[in-house]
């Protein structure tokens, strides 16, 4: 019992943090609208457990590595803490769906889902990308306390 119920904390975090990252102009309703539409395409088209679908789809999107600008000419890799992972990769996922301007948000985000949970798709590209120049800046590690 104390596991089904931590597992579903899990995706009412999820949940309440995709949804916060959504509002424009503070309209929480419209974001809460945007993220049921996403998943009922997923549920029609795709898969049925979308609370399992949407696991793999943070987990897959989540970075350990963040780069920050010490100078203009030098970046350092941090690690990131467990409880701030998820909100760095849902704040990217939305910023990149922002910029694409083709489809509606609602299907962007259930197209961007879908592609995530098979290990696909731009941001997943990102966060590989990502973990590579992050390497190979790790002689610059040394300006920070870990």
């Amino acid at each position: 019992m104390g596991q089904k119920n931590r597992n579903n904390v899990r995706f009412t975090s999820i949940k309440n943090t995709l949804i916060d990252m959504i509002i424009s102009e503070g309209r929480k309703e419209t974001s809460e609208i945007i993220f049921k539409k996403s998943l009922k395409t997923i549920q029609k088209g795709v898969f049925k457990r979308t609370k399992s679908f949407l696991r793999l789809f943070v987990i897959n999107s989540i970075p350990l590595i963040l780069l920050k600008n010490k100078n203009s000419s030098i970046q350092i890799p941090y690690f990131l803490n467990s409880k701030y992972r998820t909100k760095y990769s849902i704040k990217h996922i939305v910023k990149i769906l922002r910029a694409q301007k083709h489809k509606s948000f609602y299907l962007k985000l259930s197209d961007e889902i879908i592609d995530l949970s098979k290990k696909k798709g731009s941001v997943f590209e990102f966060k590989n990308e990502r973990h590579k120049n992050s390497f190979l800046k790790k002689k610059t590690a040394h300006y920070r306390w870990f």
